[in-house]
């Protein structure tokens, strides 16, 4: 990434630019960005990772995973990123918690007491309200007959424990359904 120039740091702290904030589109950052490129430009960068974070508002997350530690990161995450998150202990409380609302995504783990995340996903695809909402499998489990089992339930995606925060983001903003 290219530092600004001195010339675009006099034009981001005039007066006018610090009167309101600005919202511009990506030709209008490339005519009026001194430094070049709106890659490097500031405002551009601002102006979308808030229009990111506003796309995302409203959307529901549910976590399912026996650990309650594992849950708060994971949701900690996903709220920092403006997702709206519910949380479920196991495959069989998560369905508990399928009372018909919107849920855009789904991350669970594979082995919880009551009922495990292969069996939750095939039956959480039984269902027609949620038979389209993508499943994250975040697992300790890499063997790859298990890797087949949850693909032939449904799941969309495998991240392995531990895992970095960015690239379950980054998994969760390809998945997650309008």
């Amino acid at each position: 990434m290219a530092l600004p120039t001195q010339a675009h740091r006099r034009k981001r702290l005039s007066s006018s630019d610090l009167a309101a904030p600005v919202r511009r589109k990506r030709e209008d950052c490339r005519s009026e960005c001194t430094a070049g490129s709106q890659d490097s430009c500031p405002d551009y960068a601002a102006t979308t990772l808030s229009q990111k974070r506003e796309k995302r508002m409203g959307k529901n997350i549910l976590i399912v995973d026996d650990s309650s530690s594992l849950r708060q990161v994971v949701s900690l995450a996903l709220t920092r990123a403006g997702y709206e998150v519910m949380e479920a202990g196991d495959g069989q409380d998560a369905l508990d918690k399928l009372d018909g609302r919107k849920i855009n995504l789904i991350i669970s783990d594979v082995n919880m007491p009551r009922m495990d995340g292969i069996t939750f996903v095939t039956q959480l695809k039984q269902n027609q309200r949620y038979k389209f909402t993508p499943v994250i499998m975040l697992t300790t489990e890499g063997q790859d007959a298990k890797k087949e089992q949850g693909r032939a339930a449904g799941a969309k995606a495998w991240i392995m424990k531990p895992f970095s925060p960015p690239i379950l983001l980054d998994a969760v903003a390809k998945l997650i359904l309008p």
